[in-house]
């Protein structure tokens, strides 16, 4: 198993601190420096994570003044130039970092004063937790695609979403940011990963399974993010009409690769999740909705052929599984109910007739008379019911043999 990217103590100390109080401009800063101050093999990123810690102690808990202070003279001592800074943090943090670079000759020489005119914001008691918040196998490899790629919006989204899925779980029991984080990992096996495709993968279901508003991922990830993660949700309007929703995702290629792996992890799991109704609503979605437009997908974004190819061809295999298995689990259930009504009707009729007797004992015969239909009735009901049973282990005998199988 990949080991996750180090960061010295104060690091994550500093990761933890910025992921618990949503300084996301913070937790990519601590990991952008890391990596390249660690790539010329420079030591100065532990003065600066100690004159973060001593910020973050002292209650400044201002996002953008802790970025720029780990930024400060990132561009004297490693290869990443002015213009690196302002594509990954923005203009005013970027400004910020000069600004503070001005004020100190060396990053040994920043503290609490010299950062003063900076801050914006304290509160008092900032918590450091001693310890990261821990990352799965996919996650831990997704961490390490981001930084190796200079991915760092994607690794803000593995962040993010981690901590708005913590401690959920999905109806497999198995945590909520597993499924994404494996939606990822898929696309990436593809050979098709893009940072946008990945970040649409990761926060594919955050609208539809938590609190986090469209106005939220804009802030955080900007507009192109919001829009694909919106079109890939599905809204309450959207049971009335699956058309509009599915020609909108398959009408973008991410959000159509997305939906591919997506469905694809869905279905892998459906017969030891789903009940029977919902299996069965779900064959009926794929069937209808999803592999068509996958089919059509292919020579719209030829691109994106072979994971169209290979996704439509997986999900058609498992989708004929649960066909076959809800069928026999009708057929199974049918066939118990009638042998169950069959055993209720021998019983009556048993009974009936002791009762019959009885009557004939007595010189009922009015009663006799009645019951002497009743048991007619219920002689004919047990025969049907009979018959029945006998059809459903017919077809089940059909449904089994091996000339029948998908895989003949």
């Amino acid at each position: 198993m990949l080991d996750r990217y180090a960061l010295s103590r104060g690091g994550s100390l500093i990761e933890r601190a910025a992921i618990d109080n949503n300084l996301w401009l913070t937790l990519v800063a601590i990991h952008f420096v890391s990596y390249h101050y660690l790539e010329v093999g420079d030591s100065r990123v532990d003065l600066l994570t100690n004159a973060c810690q001593s910020l973050l102690r002292h209650g400044v808990v201002d996002d953008a003044t802790l970025a720029s202070m780990l930024l400060c003279r990132i561009t004297d001592h490693t290869h990443v130039t002015q213009r690196d800074v302002q594509e990954v943090f923005g203009s005013v943090i970027a400004e910020k970092a000069i600004a503070l670079a001005q004020r100190v000759a060396d990053v040994a020489e920043l503290d609490l004063p010299c950062l003063n005119g900076l801050i914006e914001s304290q509160q008092p008691n900032v918590a450091l937790a001693s310890e990261r918040y821990p990352f799965g196998r996919d996650m831990v490899f997704l961490e390490r695609l981001a930084i190796d790629n200079g991915w760092w919006s994607f690794l803000l989204a593995l962040h993010f979403a981690n901590k708005q899925y913590w401690k959920m779980k999905r109806d497999d029991g198995s945590d909520e940011i597993e499924h994404s984080a494996s939606v990822c990992c898929g696309i990436n096996d593809r050979g098709v990963a893009t940072e946008r495709r990945l970040k649409e993968g990761i926060l594919h279901d955050i609208l539809e399974n938590t609190i986090i508003t469209s106005l939220e991922l804009e802030r955080l990830f900007g507009k192109d993010t919001r829009a694909d993660v919106e079109r890939i949700s599905k809204k309450p309007e959207h049971k009335a009409s699956p058309a509009v929703y599915f020609d909108e995702v398959f009408g973008s290629p991410d959000s159509a690769a997305v939906k591919a792996v997506d469905q694809e992890r869905v279905v892998s799991n459906m017969i030891q999740v789903y009940l029977i109704e919902r299996m069965e609503r779900k064959i009926q979605e794929i069937r209808q909705w999803i592999l068509p437009r996958m089919k059509d997908a292919r020579n719209k974004f030829p691109e994106l052929k072979g994971l169209f190819f290979s996704s439509r061809y997986l999900i058609r295999s498992v989708v004929e599984g649960a066909e076959r298995y809800c069928q026999v689990a009708r057929i199974s259930a049918g066939a118990f109910l009638a042998a169950r009504k069959t055993t209720r009707l021998v019983v009556a009729m048993e009974e009936d007739t002791k009762a019959l007797a009885a009557s004939i004992r007595r010189g009922a015969w009015d009663e006799a008379d009645r019951l002497s239909r009743g048991l007619e009735s219920l002689v004919a009901e047990a025969k049907a019911s009979q018959e029945e049973v006998k059809l459903q282990e017919g077809q089940f005998s059909k449904l089994v043999k091996f000339e029948n199988s998908p895989l003949n």
